[in-house]
């Protein structure tokens, strides 16, 4: 199983109509290609984890850094987990534009740092845990 997490934010403005397009989306296509994972949006920032075989999750992250709907595309992590951290969600998603989330208040500055997508390398996996504590809202 592979993982890849990367940060990026949106080109232009997102309404809640064009976020909900996408997700219905990128669900489908995640379900038809055996993608798995968990999107944070806050302020058209995103942090994303995708899981699946490499082949296909590394083809859909070149989709995704290609795609012009993006700037600032940054890996911030990537490579073999035991797993699937999300293995019933084709794409989970979690808003984090309420200041007060308990989640973001938990882990203010990694959050910022991953949203920026300027992780630190040895802060990288945390990353991955912060993604799994958005499971259980």
């Amino acid at each position: 199983m592979f993982q890849f997490i990367y940060a990026s934010s949106a080109a232009d403005s997102l309404s809640a109509a064009d976020l909900e397009v996408l997700l219905r989306k990128s669900r489908e296509k995640h379900k038809r290609i055996g993608v798995t994972g968990m999107l944070l949006h806050r302020a058209g920032r995103f942090v994303q984890g995708l899981e699946g075989e490499q082949q296909v999750v590394q083809l859909l992250a070149a989709q995704i850094a290609a795609d012009s709907r993006h700037r600032g595309f940054a890996v911030l992590c990537e490579g073999e987990v035991e797993r699937r951290d999300f293995p019933d969600w084709p794409m989970g998603y979690r808003d984090l534009s309420a200041p007060e989330h308990p989640r973001v208040t938990a882990h203010p500055s990694i959050l910022e740092e991953a949203f920026g997508g300027t992780v630190a390398q040895d802060r990288r996996k945390l990353v991955r845990a912060i993604l799994m504590a958005f499971r259980t809202d």
